[in-house]
């Protein structure tokens, strides 16, 4: 019976520390789990299914010159200014002091004190707040002189009535397809692919009409974005091309989209990183908008102005009128164009360098990408317009003998984008799969060893302690 005694309890205490390591092996892992379900309770999986591009507007596609002002528009406009002032009436003086309007575009071009100056007097002249988005507009160069002939899907389409003059960052540019003012039924679709059934546009670099060009080469700038309002490259969400004149640039899109369930709604905005429609608490239609008005909030605070891009004569008629920024808030602005083009990611976690190089940007926790959304990737080749055929029977014939011209091809070259598709990582009978055949692996568990459990713990238990009374009465 002595030797039968240490073996037994030996045998229990093994078998005791063997279903204490199993127990504690699945606490450890079922915990593991959950904690890295709640804090990444979302994956993102690429669709097999094919996404059809036609069911998706074509991209919102504008055309920037690289000249900022037309000269003709700028003589003029020096014309009317020496016959308005009697201090000043030259009108050599006022050409070359309206050199300084550079300063819209580039506020680190210009002298500071000059452009107070200048401002002064234009305030002065006008009796009025001077209009800075409505100056540049008429400053511009016009659609009509920039764009020579359009095409889309191989037809011919009026250029001055499909593009439209909108303010960007980087000027007055030519839009067509504009998704902010467009609705589902006024948006252009592609319906064919192929590098003739997109949108051609023939350019016209007018060289001659040059005043003021932040890029030393002339050209254009190419925009490709979605449905924000306005298409500024320190937000990016959007293409940028360069296009130079005599190029024949070839523009791929590939259409990237993704796709929410509606299961993914249930977890808070913080963990899933992305907003449903309707959810927007900043009034804009995506991260773009989102960051595009958080700068505009931080440029009003430091700098009480709005830039010209963001001014909107039919909204702004208010008791509290937003004051444009002008020459006079140059030297404001230069002060904090860094921090205005770069933006803190809205991340708990981050390298203490990085953190270091971002303590000046913007930050905007706010702004989240939309769950569901699609954007435009691209491809771009470039040849000389010398090598482009002489004739062609939807563009103009003799297009190598033109000058300053530029031809541009934007398509899709398949029928079908990329899509992803949002969803949660487990559902809560995944994880209850998961949970439960981890216990079942570690202790041998299952529904009816808990029912068991229960079962001895509780009733047997109870009957047990009922008779034992029950027999001391």
């Amino acid at each position: 019976m002595r030797n039968i005694l240490p073996v037994y309890f030996t045998f229990r205490l093994f078998w005791f520390m063997f279903i204490l390591m199993g127990i504690s092996f699945a606490i450890f892992v079922c915990m593991s789990t959950m904690s890295s379900f709640l804090a990444d309770p979302t994956v993102t999986t690429l669709d097999p299914q094919e996404h059809s591009v036609w069911d998706v507007p074509f991209p919102s596609i504008a055309v920037c010159s690289h000249n900022k002002l037309s000269r003709s528009a700028m003589r003029q406009f020096a014309h009317n200014m020496s016959r308005g002032s009697f201090d000043m009436p030259l009108y050599n003086y006022w050409y070359e002091k309206l050199k300084l309007f550079a300063g819209f575009f580039n506020t680190d071009s210009i002298d500071f004190d000059e452009a107070q100056s200048l401002q002064n007097v234009l305030d002065r002249m006008s009796r009025k707040p001077f209009n800075v988005a409505r100056v540049l507009k008429d400053l511009a160069p016009k659609c009509k002189d920039l764009l020579l002939e359009c095409y889309w899907s191989g037809q011919a389409i009026d250029c001055e009535k499909e593009l439209q003059l909108v303010a960007f960052s980087r000027g007055y540019c030519c839009v067509f397809n504009y998704q902010f003012e467009r609705t589902e039924e006024t948006y252009y679709y592609a319906n064919q692919s192929g590098s003739d059934t997109g949108l051609i546009l023939l350019l016209n670099a007018s060289t001659n009409d040059y005043f003021y060009a932040e890029e030393s080469l002339t050209g254009f700038t190419l925009l490709i974005f979605g449905k924000q309002k306005i298409a500024d490259t320190s937000i990016g969400h959007m293409g940028l091309i360069q296009i130079n004149a005599n190029d024949d640039i070839h523009v791929r899109l590939k259409l990237v989209s993704q796709i929410t369930t509606n299961e993914v709604r249930n977890h808070p905005v913080a963990k899933r990183g992305c907003y449903f429609p309707n959810e927007e608490k900043v009034g804009a239609y995506g991260q773009a908008d989102c960051l595009m008005k958080c700068k505009v909030r931080s440029m009003e605070s430091l700098c009480n102005c709005i830039p010209f891009y963001v001014y909107d004569e039919k909204k702004n008629v208010t008791d509290r009128t937003p004051v444009q920024c002008s020459l006079e808030h140059t030297e404001c602005l230069e002060r904090y164009r860094i921090t205005w083009q770069t933006y803190k990611p809205p991340v708990e976690m981050m390298n203490e360098h990085l953190e270091a190089e971002l303590i000046d940007s913007l930050s905007c926790p706010e702004c989240l990408p939309a769950c569901t959304y699609y954007r435009y990737n691209f491809y771009k080749a470039k040849s000389s317009l010398k090598d482009t055929p002489d004739s062609m029977n939807y563009i103009h014939s003799n297009i190598r003998s033109l000058n300053d011209v530029s031809l541009v091809k934007i398509y899709y070259p398949t029928p079908y984008g990329t899509r992803y598709q949002k969803n949660v990582l487990y559902n809560w009978y995944q994880m209850l799969s998961n949970i439960g055949g981890v216990i079942g692996i570690c202790m041998g568990c299952s529904l009816i060893s808990g029912i068991e459990v229960i079962y001895f713990v509780f009733i047997r238990l109870t009957e047990n302690f009922m008779k034992l009374r029950a027999n001391r009465r």
